[in-house]
């Protein structure tokens, strides 16, 4: 069966979720020598420039800091085309938490009409604070999408509570073809994504992700 692939990251910010961010402008240093044919050595002067850096509050370690360790979230997509469907259930734990950081344990479980794999469990770090790339706003890098507008908010109901949610439209491209996605957020909620549709706009491919789960520690 072929395998339909709805991915929309292509234009998203790159979260910043990796360690190793750097702490210290970047130093540049030339060693200038005297060009005259004097005895002496020639004189190092040293040239130093200094590249500032604009270190935020990193909305992702906000949002999940505020969750007990052990909350979880589970989630399902379903994947619909001309071939079959495919299931992808995906299942988010906060494991640790301290000052600098925050680590995610994410699991994801693929399930074809002829198989099911389950794959290992990943670590996401969320660090507290990090370099706001050059040019873009922390709105900007808030959104789910660089192509996101919000379309507003809707009262939505989730496992039995209503959530005023954030509601995001806007259109991406995969190998399929231009698809129109909507998606509704709160930051109420581990992960903040409520629901989730993509529809390809040239066909009968669809893409719809709910929250079926929610554990909140404690």
């Amino acid at each position: 069966m072929n395998q339909t692939t709805f991915s929309h990251h292509s234009s998203q910010p790159q979260r910043p979720v990796v360690r190793g961010l750097a702490t210290s402008g970047l130093a540049i240093t030339l060693l200038l020598g005297c060009s005259s044919p004097a005895p002496h050595q020639p004189e190092q002067v040293e040239l130093s420039t200094s590249i500032e850096k604009t270190w935020v509050d990193n909305p992702e370690f906000l949002h999940w800091n505020q969750f007990p360790i052990g909350s979880q979230v589970v989630k399902k997509k379903v994947i619909s085309n001309g071939n079959g469907t495919v299931e992808v259930t995906t299942t988010m734990t906060v494991r640790e938490k301290t000052a600098d950081k925050v680590i995610v344990d994410q699991q994801v479980t693929v399930v074809h009409p002829d198989s099911t794999l389950e794959n290992p469990s990943q670590s996401l770090e969320y660090v507290s604070k990090f370099q706001l790339p050059a040019g873009m706003s922390l709105e900007a890098f808030s959104l789910p999408s660089l192509k996101a507008r919000q379309a507003g908010t809707a009262e939505i109901e989730l496992l039995g509570k209503v959530y005023v949610a954030d509601v995001f439209e806007w259109e991406e491209k995969n190998e399929r073809g231009p698809m129109s996605v909507k998606l509704w957020r709160s930051d109420k909620v581990p992960g903040r994504t409520i629901k989730e549709e993509a529809t390809i706009l040239d066909g009968n491919d669809t893409s719809r992700e709910m929250v079926m789960e929610i554990s909140i520690a404690g």
